[in-house]
């Protein structure tokens, strides 16, 4: 069988620059090359999101970007697993373009101004704080406060950044400018954002998140979220505590914690998922026998 000619990367290509480079119309219909999108080929079928961006961006024009969804995948960001596994690609372009309407692709017009295009990945993507703007349209408030506490916590973008994305006119700006008031950073995960928030709608103080807790010497633990002035403190308990060395780390934690006089609960996914109101209601009274009261009485 005859080979593509060199000049051809070894990842995706387009079908116009094939055919200036001489490959046939029998050549692009070889059952081996991927056909992802309409107007490309490549060796291999996507893996992920981002390939599948790698594998778009040969047919993507000048000023277009990989937006919303698709650029909060690329950013990193904490999604509902609905969204972070969708396989469309979003796509947005500056007004008055045309946004595109291809199989694959969710198209989006936006006014240049308020969106600012970044290179992530060596791909063109709208920017950390954009991204979480636009995401609005699609988010609610507790995922879009999840979203804003990952890039306050890792850097990708400051609290005036976010805010300098709330435009008066723009989609869903009360939606966002709720969840900008609500978030911190500090969370590790998006979970532990939905626990920080229900704690709150439950009416609880709010805790501070992984403040330092002297526990024996020169020993300093960090809780995930915590009350020092009560002295109770919540870890919330992803899926690889389920290792036999974490779940023993767990337990000398917790009795360093319980030694230094302070009260620590525990939660896992299942616990947060399915027994929500049992797991805030546990909270509280651990919050009341320490001298916590709803009239805020000392």
């Amino acid at each position: 069988m005859r080979p593509l000619p060199p000049p051809l990367p070894s990842g995706p290509f387009s079908v116009p620059r094939a055919r200036a480079l001489g490959v046939t119309p029998a050549m692009l219909r070889r059952a081996s090359l991927d056909r992802t999108f309409r107007g490309m080929r490549s060796p291999h079928p996507p893996a992920d999101v981002l390939e599948r961006c790698r594998a778009y961006a040969v047919l993507l024009p000048p000023g277009h970007a990989f937006s919303h969804v698709t650029a909060a995948v690329l950013h990193g960001v904490p999604l509902p697993r609905r969204l972070a596994e969708r396989r469309a690609l979003d796509v947005v372009v500056p007004a008055p373009s045309r946004a595109p309407q291809r199989d694959g692709v969710v198209g989006h017009k936006v006014e240049p101004e308020r969106t600012r295009i970044v290179c992530a990945h060596g791909l063109p993507v709208t920017s950390a704080a954009s991204t979480w703007a636009l995401l609005a349209t699609v988010l609610e408030v507790p995922d879009l406060v999840a979203a804003a506490d990952h890039l306050l916590t890792v850097g990708l973008a400051s609290r005036e950044e976010l805010r300098r994305e709330l435009r008066p006119g723009a989609r869903h700006v009360r939606r966002a400018r709720i969840a900008l008031e609500l978030a911190r950073s500090g969370p590790r995960s998006r979970p532990e954002t939905h626990l920080r928030l229900a704690i709150l709608e439950r009416g609880l103080p709010e805790p501070r998140i992984e403040p330092a807790v002297h526990v024996s010497g020169d020993l300093v633990l960090h809780p995930d979220l915590a009350w020092p002035r009560y002295r109770v403190a919540v870890e919330y308990e992803g899926e690889y505590h389920g290792a036999r060395e974490q779940l023993e780390r767990d337990v000398q934690r917790a009795e360093w914690m319980d030694a230094a006089g302070w009260t620590l609960i525990r939660v896992d996914h299942a616990a947060l998922t399915l027994r929500g109101p049992a797991v805030l209601a546990r909270i509280e009274r651990a919050l009341r026998r320490r001298g916590w009261h709803r009239d805020g009485r000392p």
